[in-house]
């Protein structure tokens, strides 16, 4: 048999058994029974097999995969995360963060943290693998963190708002923070919109949180209260511009402005286009790759955490109400 018509599938067809138990052998995966890795080891012999290269063994850790949704922050990482390993023909498994079961045997050469809670550190103490975390710099202190400046957006969303003129500003979040691993990036954003409204002279107390209130309940106490601007920073709620346009019939922008975190292809086709925050997705994926690529080739050294600045994306759903605000003195 030549070495172009060798694979895993051969050898697995002649061994009698599947091709994922013929790559836990070639990665000294101790989930495999003591006779079918010795009948696979025989077949290999036989054939004269010759890997081609060592697959790496990725594993993504997510928070909890049931609740991803289709055009969720967190779908939209993994996404992008999973079609940069595939292009480094890495083997992919997802570790879901609410699972116990997440096979101790199992070997990885890194893993990649999506998770924004304590599973994070539960995978660090469970397997020695290096660990990746992206947007979670509370985690365990030898992971390899890169993260956007949360405290940035919030500010350059505010900001933005105060120079169109408006002063009755709310913030929506996702959850309410109380200092929890999972609650570092919320904690940043209501801070810089604290400290911004603080530094105009603003009341500055207007933030609602998505878990503890219906968003329809947030959405009626905002017109309620007159509000024109709405910095919304609950990344997974994308029913506010049709709420506030289709069901409660309040115009976007010229009754009320809103900005919001950006999904790339969805915050785009609203109509009108939501103005946004972006996180910069494929920098921040190339910074995991440039890492996991220095971890593959030995070096797993501690590097400095890499922080990347946001960028507000300026579309139409916000109105100019008045001048732009000075700061207080």
């Amino acid at each position: 048999m030549s070495r172009d018509s060798q694979s895993i599938y051969t050898v697995a067809k002649k061994a009698g058994c599947s091709p994922s138990t013929v790559s836990r052998v070639l990665t000294n995966s101790t989930r495999v029974n003591p006779d079918t890795r010795a009948r696979i080891l025989a077949a290999m012999r036989e054939m004269k097999f010759i890997a081609r290269k060592r697959v790496p063994q990725i594993g993504i850790l997510v928070s909890n995969l049931s609740g991803a949704k289709l055009t969720s922050y967190i779908s939209q990482l993994l996404r992008l995360t999973m079609l940069e390993l595939v292009r480094r023909d890495c083997v992919i498994r997802l570790l879901n963060g609410e699972l116990e079961d997440w096979g101790l045997d199992d070997h990885f050469d890194a893993i990649i943290s999506l998770a924004y809670d304590e599973s994070v550190n539960r995978l660090m103490s469970e397997y020695p693998a290096p660990v990746i975390s992206l947007n979670n710099p509370l985690a365990a202190s030898c992971l390899y963190e890169i993260h956007s400046d949360h405290r940035q957006s919030a500010r350059i969303a505010t900001e933005y708002l105060l120079t169109m003129g408006h002063r009755n500003i709310m913030m929506i979040c996702y959850k309410k923070a109380v200092g929890g691993i999972g609650d570092w990036g919320m904690l940043e954003r209501i801070a810089a919109f604290r400290e911004t409204l603080e530094r105009f002279g603003l009341r500055a107390d207007r933030i609602a949180y998505t878990d503890a209130e219906p968003i329809d309940n947030i959405l009626l106490r905002a017109r309620a209260d007159n509000v024109t601007g709405l910095v919304v920073f609950s990344e997974d709620e994308m029913r506010i511009p049709y709420l506030l346009g289709h069901v409660m019939k309040v115009r976007i922008p010229d009754e009320m402005s809103v900005i919001m975190e950006d999904l790339p292809g969805v915050l785009d086709q609203t109509i009108p286009p939501i103005t946004a925050v972006r996180q910069p997705f494929a920098r921040m994926i190339a910074e995991i790759m440039t890492r996991l690529d220095k971890i593959l080739s030995g070096d797993r050294e501690p590097a400095e955490p890499v922080i990347f600045e946001n960028e507000l994306i300026i579309r139409e759903s916000v109105s100019r109400i008045g001048d732009a605000l000075r700061p207080a003195k």
